[in-house]
């Protein structure tokens, strides 16, 4: 309903739907037996009439279940909008997401009925919440580690501070290209993760959808033109016309019969590389809008320039504009019939197969693509004239921000606020509730920007603490998301707001560092984010989890941006390179197996990536010694030659089922570090394929899955690689590549013949 009001431009009140549903009425009028004021509430909120739309088929069953949950009838009077969304959720989550649901009503309920006129938005009701909070789980035990680690706790529970600004329109100086970069760069990230796990879930019934043989796109629009104008035929009495109309069918008909058939894997790597090309093209489009804002920019600055060159410029810009909606509502289309028709598309392998490998690829997706709703929104917000308006209206709003008061008639729904995969109804979480385990664990807190005239939250900071390996202390922010209604259109203004008070924060609780996770971020922009430096370290969270083994934290074990240090960072010594001589690079052999193992196992042991005799099983039968290298050398101090480094590749195939050699590990000695052995076996590898690609007269494709240390290596030697005619087509995320959790880098190079 939502998004025919917004495709139509149609408007539907919620007392109309009120009205015209007896359903729906029937379903108010019981709850309203119990939890007086409820209809009253409906009425007033378009998005909760909508929500509990849901139920009118099994009315009984969200009758029952708020009855039996005596917390619900408060949830739902304080916030219909969103508690509906929680109650259609709330039979799917486990035990433990229930026990923390449960106790965050019961404890609010508790703490008004002692204190009535409480407001559940004050410090006052914090203090007391996690007062409650203490006694939950393991929380006792996480505060007696902040303390250990340094932390003042009493300031990071009761942190009073809330600050107060203004939106204005002046302060914002960001271009539009920067403003659409992050979503439209999140919208390709998210087509490369799709594409890839759908060539990656398919690749096990490659063989099967190579042998089945189907008709191309072009023959099935064919097929629906003739059906179509067969149609048209029956309706038409003009002789001439129905003439026409047959001879039209009978072309067509022809056309049909010369096309060829081809493999249904051929088809489906047609359709991916559909809306490939579409997000190219919308990517390639953002960026010549980039470049003429800066070229516009350039003539005002030069104050001689002239006029009819300058509306020249805007003439083009405005274009560029609309190519950019025409692009994005293009890629849109194509990407939803493709997921609409995908269990078609793969009906040869039977319908139960097909819609159980649709709900496995989408599963690996559904945080990616709860992403893509809201940045394909952004975008059209901000080139709409619906867009302008909702802009105009902010002009001049009045703005708070401060730690979250724990009110779980709000709190409980931040990602429904500033929309995120973490919202209350979430699919992708299955029956966990992320945001329950935060809002009842006192090492995480929220930092939220309010706005003051709606009365809700329009942007969120996700705030624990952690401690680096060396136990140094930090504000950790796992990542900001926001409406971004508003972080679109006043980037500058919030991002220094939020800025200024998480280190003040940060300074308040004694901690060392204020740093910022990488992923997903509605702000900073991403210049301002590159700006940043890398922190240059890790962080676990101080105290563990409360009641799970595990978060879902994006920062946890990851690297970050470092936004404040509490002071300058001393010089650390530099350490004297280790000295090397007789280095001697060679193709490895047979010989150098056991050494291989044992320098795996030293680098890798810590982090449990050790593949041992796997490894060489696969060097062995995939034709590894042609490509694989070793290097060793003498410290200046020993008399032995010892191992230093490898690089292991051996042939294999891409997803595509193209011949490739695949790069499965480099390593190098860690005391042997800093002196360009990886990058030298790197292109020693590099040469043996490139006199692969001589034999057979053809380029080759060099893929691998990179580790951070391994990207960083080849980020350095960029340029490097494009000279020596190595030039990358394909770089994609993959999120939780390795056993403990760790995404990589999946890169696909192409390399040229000389």
């Amino acid at each position: 309903a939502f998004k025919i009001q917004e495709n139509w431009s149609c408007f539907i009140s919620a007392e109309e739907l009120f009205n015209n549903l007896p359903e729906l009425r029937a379903i108010v009028y019981e709850i309203e037996n119990f939890c007086p004021g409820f209809a009253s509430q409906i009425k007033n909120s378009i998005e909760s009439a909508i929500s509990l739309c849901v139920f009118i088929r099994n009315s009984e069953k969200f009758i029952s279940l708020v009855k039996e949950n005596d917390f619900f009838k408060d949830a739902i009077l304080n916030n219909p909008r969103f508690a509906t969304k929680l109650i259609i959720k709330y039979p799917e989550f486990d035990e433990i997401a229930k026990e923390k649901i449960r106790f965050l009503f019961e404890s609010k309920k508790e703490i008004l009925t002692r204190s009535p006129d409480l407001d559940p938005q004050s410090l006052t009701f914090r203090q007391r919440m996690q007062e409650k909070l203490l006694t939950f789980s393991r929380n006792r035990e996480i505060i007696r580690a902040l303390e250990r680690g340094g932390i003042n706790t009493e300031r990071w529970l009761n942190y009073e501070e809330t600050h107060y600004f203004i939106l204005r329109t002046g302060k914002e100086l960001v271009p539009l290209s920067e403003r659409i970069s992050f979503p439209i760069n999140r919208l390709g990230q998210t087509i490369e993760i799709y594409t890839y796990q759908i060539k990656g879930v398919l690749k096990n019934y490659q063989k099967e959808l190579v042998q089945t043989e189907v008709l191309p796109r072009e023959a099935e629009e064919i097929e629906i033109n003739i059906k179509e104008m067969e149609k048209i035929l029956t309706q038409t009495t003009s002789e001439k016309k129905r003439e026409g109309i047959k001879k039209g069918i009978e072309n067509l008909k022809n056309k049909l019969l010369k096309i060829k058939k081809i493999s249904l894997w051929d088809k489906i790597l047609g359709e991916i590389n559909s809306f490939t090309v579409l997000k190219k093209d919308l990517i390639e489009t953002q960026e010549s809008l980039t470049n003429k804002e800066k070229k516009y920019q350039e003539l005002l600055s030069t104050k001689i320039y002239q006029s009819a060159e300058l509306l020249k410029i805007k003439s083009e810009l405005a274009q560029i504009k609309e190519d950019l909606i025409k692009r994005l509502s293009q890629l849109e289309r194509r990407l939803a019939f493709f997921r609409n028709n995908f269990v078609s598309l793969l009906s040869p392998l039977g319908q139960e197969r097909a819609e159980s490998l649709k709900q496995e690829i989408e599963e690996r997706v559904s945080e990616q693509f709860t992403h893509f709703e809201s940045d394909t929104q952004t975008l059209v917000n901000l080139f709409s004239e619906k867009g302008e308006k909702e802009k105009e209206k902010l002009e001049n709003r009045p703005m708070s921000i401060f730690v979250w008061p724990r009110n779980p008639d709000i709190d409980l729904y931040q990602g429904n606020y500033s929309p995120c995969c973490i919202r209350i109804e979430s699919s992708h979480m299955g029956e966990e509730s992320p945001i329950a385990d935060y809002l009842t664990d006192l090492g995480i807190q929220i930092v939220n920007i309010y706005d003051e005239t709606k009365g809700e939250p329009i942007l969120a900071a996700w705030c624990w603490l952690g401690a680096d390996e060396n136990g140094e202390t930090s504000l950790v922010v796992d990542n900001i998301e926001a409406n971004t209604l508003y972080s679109s259109n006043y980037p500058t203004e919030l991002w220094h707001q939020l800025r200024t008070y998480l280190t003040r924060y940060a300074q308040a609780i004694g901690v060392k560092k204020l740093v910022l996770g990488k992923a997903n971020n509605d702000l900073p922009t991403p210049s301002e984010l590159a700006k940043l430096p890398e922190a240059g370290t890790k962080y676990s969270k101080i105290g563990g989890y409360n009641g799970r083994d595990d978060y879902f934290l994006e920062a946890e074990g990851r690297s970050v941006k470092l936004i404040k240090e509490k002071r300058k960072r001393r010089e650390r010594a530099v350490s004297k390179k280790i000295e090397l001589r007789n280095l001697l690079q060679r193709n490895l052999n047979e010989n150098d197996f056991k050494l291989i193992v044992e320098l795996e196992r030293q680098v890798y042991q810590e982090i449990g990536l050790v593949r041992g005799q796997e490894m060489i099983n696969d060097l062995k039968e995939k034709n590894g010694l042609k490509y694989s290298v070793v290097i060793y050398g003498q410290r200046l101090d020993e008399q032995e030659s010892k191992l230093l480094g490898y690089a292991i590749a051996y042939e294999d195939e891409t997803d595509e089922g193209e011949f490739c050699v695949y790069l499965d590990d480099i390593a190098v000695r860690p005391d042997s570090r800093g002196q360009g052995l990886g990058w030298s076996l790197v292109k020693e590898v590099i040469k043996r394929i490139k006199e692969e690609a001589k034999i057979r007269n053809q380029s080759i494709f060099f893929d691998m899955h990179l580790r951070e240390d391994s990207q960083d290596l080849f980020e350095r030697h960029e340029e490097d690689l494009k000279n020596l005619g190595v030039l990358l087509k394909e770089s994609v995320l993959v999120p939780d590549y390795y056993d403990e959790g760790e995404d990589a880098l999946y890169q696909k190079y192409e390399v040229m013949v000389d």
